[in-house]
């Protein structure tokens, strides 16, 4: 009976905690987010020196395919010179054929040495004969001399364009190799820079839940929504499923559950998921009649952690609500202006707006973009605190604000 009773009590014990502790995915410090703070630094520091050990690697290659083209462009005017050379050379020999008038162009076309025979011995005396004797050695010879260097340098020609066409196999394979092994670092550290703004937004966004803390109060060693900075309660959960689905189809009945409409007046303009001019819409866009007036209120009581631009430059409030011990965020963005004095840890509740609407950032029109997910982006424990892990929770738990507040088709209550 003792072991039962101490079972007991630490089945009780654990039921206590959970019940206390917010449900994330598990409690966090003050000192956890300096430690974040520290870890995404130096994660950003690893890229930047990634990228750039790629890019001493690509600008060494890049000198290597230089060296190359130079190579190629040098064995091009190697072989334009040799047959230049080759030019030359055939026109000497034209030329030393006129000089030889019509013995040397009768000796090419001869079939034999008889003719050379005839002009030796048809001299009229010994002295007209050696000197024919003579003209007719130095004839053939230089005849010999000159089609031996002719054909010597047409095999060297043939050679030099045969190692020249080898060479350029070589060298485009070469150059096609490092080219390729170029466009590769120049993916990756495209693909390094890509993740870069994600780490430096993390970075940013951690540093100012540290600053946020500590102006809540909270030691570094305090459990963050148990010791210090707690966030007010949403109402309790009502028997119903969350906001009550698609919507009522009257415009006066106010929202039902714990979260109710950001705006006194409006309608829908395009719901969450997928839509015809982009792949996914992560939140659900709503507007009024009177555009340029709106004010934007918090769907529920909870804590502003974020307030600023996104990468388009939209203005965007983000508040963390406490739904049953469940942190659950809201977003707003295209903002045209915030409310003033709003700051980043203030407590604000359903009555306090936050902003005006309008169309700042990537926004075609005057509308409210809202998004809404028990996985909150940047928020402190949340699962979702980069952006990519955020938009994935989104769609494949289908995150639709419908599903936390009730949107009929037009509405004129909150």
């Amino acid at each position: 009976m003792p072991v039962k009773k101490g079972l007991i009590s630490v089945i009780c014990v654990c039921m206590l905690a959970t019940c206390v502790l917010p449900l994330n995915v598990q409690a966090e410090t003050l000192q956890d987010y300096i430690d974040k703070v520290n870890k995404y630094t130096k994660e950003l520091q690893d890229k930047k020196d990634k990228v750039a050990a790629n890019d001493a690697e690509v600008k060494k290659i890049q000198g290597e395919i230089a060296d190359i083209e130079k190579q190629m462009e040098n064995i091009k005017k190697e072989q334009k010179s040799l047959q230049e050379a080759i030019k030359k050379n055939n026109q000497k020999i034209k030329e030393k054929e006129k000089e030889t008038k019509s013995l040397v162009e009768y000796a090419q076309v001869s079939a034999g040495d008889n003719f050379y025979l005839d002009y030796v011995f048809g001299a009229d005396n010994l002295t007209d004969m050696m000197y024919r004797a003579a003209l007719v050695e130095q004839i053939s010879t230089y005849n010999e001399k000159i089609v031996d260097e002719l054909n010597q340098l047409i095999e060297d020609n043939k050679k030099k364009k045969e190692e020249l066409s080898k060479k350029d196999e070589e060298l485009n394979k070469l150059e096609k190799e490092l080219t390729e092994k170029k466009n590769k670092l120049n993916a990756e550290s495209a693909s390094i820079r890509e993740g870069m703004p994600s780490v430096e937004e993390q970075i940013e966004s951690a540093q100012k839940m540290v600053t946020l803390y500590k102006n809540k109060g909270c030691q570094p060693n305090d459990v963050i929504g148990v010791d210090c900075a707690v966030i007010p309660k949403a109402p309790s959960k009502p028997s119903s499923p969350i906001g009550g689905g698609g919507g009522s189809s009257s415009g006066d009945v106010p929202s039902t559950g714990s979260f109710i409409r950001p705006m006194v007046q409006g309608y829908v303009t395009s719901s969450f998921g997928g839509r015809s001019f982009d792949d996914f819409h992560y939140g659900i866009d709503l507007s009024n009649y009177d555009r340029y007036n709106t004010k934007i209120y918090p769907i529920a009581p909870g804590v502003i952690y974020d307030v600023g631009y996104d990468i388009y430059g939209a203005k965007i409030v983000r508040i963390a609500h406490n739904y049953d011990g469940k942190i659950v965020g809201s977003t707003y963005v295209h903002l045209a202006s915030f409310a003033p004095n709003i700051y980043e840890g203030m407590d604000v509740d359903t009555d306090d707006y936050i902003g005006i609407m309008g169309e700042t950032g990537n926004a075609f029109g005057i509308h409210l973009h809202l998004e809404v997910s028990d996985c909150p982006y940047l928020y402190a424990g949340s699962d979702c605190y980069s952006w990519n892990s955020y938009i994935k929770h989104l769609k494949n738990t289908w995150q639709d604000p419908a599903k936390y507040i009730s949107f009929p088709d037009e509405w004129s209550v909150r």
